[in-house]
């Protein structure tokens, strides 16, 4: 079963995990700018939101290209993104993704 060509929405009690789109830049850019935040990621700090912004759009490509799966994690009470959750690197054939 290959990637979904369309993020599906997982509702909890609390929190939303939806596709990601450009709109969140702002709330992306309170965790990408965060050194706390970004100790454990991959991608450096970044400086200015359209930094973060660019990081964002890599993310909404990679959708489009089904080659990840990218969510919002939203906080259902206020709205704001707090993170979000991925899945790439998906294996076919043992069904499996990162």
């Amino acid at each position: 079963m290959p990637l979904p060509v369309e993020t599906p929405t997982l509702d909890s009690e609390r929190l939303r995990l939806r596709k990601l789109t450009e709109e969140d830049a702002a709330d992306m850019h309170a965790l990408y700018s965060d050194e706390v935040a970004m100790a454990y990621w991959g991608t450096p700090v970044t400086k200015t939101i359209e930094e973060s912004r660019q990081l964002l759009l890599r993310d909404i490509r990679a959708v489009d290209n089904c080659s990840a799966l990218f969510w919002a994690i939203e906080w259902k009470a206020t709205g704001a993104v707090i993170g979000k959750c991925t899945l790439w690197q998906y294996s076919e054939n043992n069904q499996r993704a990162e």
